[in-house]
């Protein structure tokens, strides 16, 4: 159903509100349905992102040729359909999509009120030498209602996730290490404090009910952090717009040793000099017996 009239993130009487809608009812307003509710989706895997046909698909292989598709809603309180553009990107894994690589654009006609309609397909290959585990990263926007510059899928209805996942697998040592990017989207230094967590119960459920298979959540795991002179990257400064690829090692105090992979979440929280923080990005890890 669209937002109440008097909703203060909906204006009265605005024409176009648009959404990348993340579960059934889904209407984007902040403090309602933005952060995504826990118990009705996650901001990474969005099903509204469309993987060969299916919503929130998130498997895929290097090399091998994607079909990727967006579906939008438009809950304006206008008669006027909206003329939407869509955008979507594929990204290394990066906790703040400060660098990306376009897939495509094109425009969409969205009637007010109605059922999500979809674009058509994009074509992506995502290369040989890409890490295993990728984003894909999508914008919805029209002249009456823009996106924000800086991607929150978190946060804002403009914008959506979707992990793409081969599954990594555990060391006989209980570790795992992944290439990740830490980055700093904003126009000022901001400290980058990266920290990892057991996926909830219910983001396993839908993550594993998507992928066709059982996933649990991790056992405890402890974390190191180093960019590429050594350093401890865990909380970190970064500088205006910068981009600072790091390696992310995790010592599984309980890893699996066979059956269903462990989901963890690692996320990156920005601290400006006032202390304020802020959740610019998470990414889901898949962790399997080798």
């Amino acid at each position: 159903m669209p937002p109440e009239e008097q909703h203060p993130d909906r204006p009265n009487g605005v024409n176009t509100w648009l959404v990348i809608p993340y579960f059934d009812g889904d209407v984007g307003r902040k403090g309602i349905e933005r952060p995504v509710p826990a118990d009705k989706g996650v901001s990474w895997v969005c099903p509204s992102i469309f993987v060969d046909d299916k919503p929130g698909n998130t498997e895929f292989r290097r090399g091998v040729p994607l079909r990727v598709a967006l579906a939008v809603a438009n809950w304006g309180a206008g008669i006027l359909p909206a003329a939407a553009l869509v955008r979507l990107w594929w990204s290394d894994p990066t906790l703040a999509f400060a660098t990306a690589t376009a897939i495509g654009q094109t425009t969409l006609i969205v009637p007010t009120g109605s059922a999500p309609v979809r674009t058509g397909d994009f074509r992506v290959t995502i290369p040989e030498g890409a890490s295993p585990h990728v984003c894909l990263l999508a914008q919805v926007s029209a002249p009456l209602d823009g996106a924000a510059n800086v991607p929150d899928p978190h946060s804002d209805r403009h914008w959506a996730q979707l992990n793409l996942v081969e599954v990594s697998t555990v060391a006989a040592d209980g570790t795992v290490v992944l290439p990740v990017l830490v980055a700093n989207p904003f126009p000022e230094p901001r400290r980058s404090a990266v920290a990892i967590e057991s996926m909830l119960q219910e983001h396993a459920e839908q993550l594993g009910r998507q992928r066709g298979q059982d996933i649990r959540p991790g056992a405890a795991a402890e974390m190191e952090v180093h960019d590429a002179e050594g350093e401890d990257g865990r909380l970190t400064e970064l500088g205006p717009h910068e981009t600072r690829r790091v390696e992310v090692t995790l010592r599984l105090s309980d890893p699996p040793q066979h059956g269903a992979p462990q989901g963890f979440v690692l996320s990156q929280r920005l601290i400006a000099q006032d202390e304020e923080t802020e959740l610019t990005g998470t990414l889901a890890i898949l962790v399997a017996p080798n």
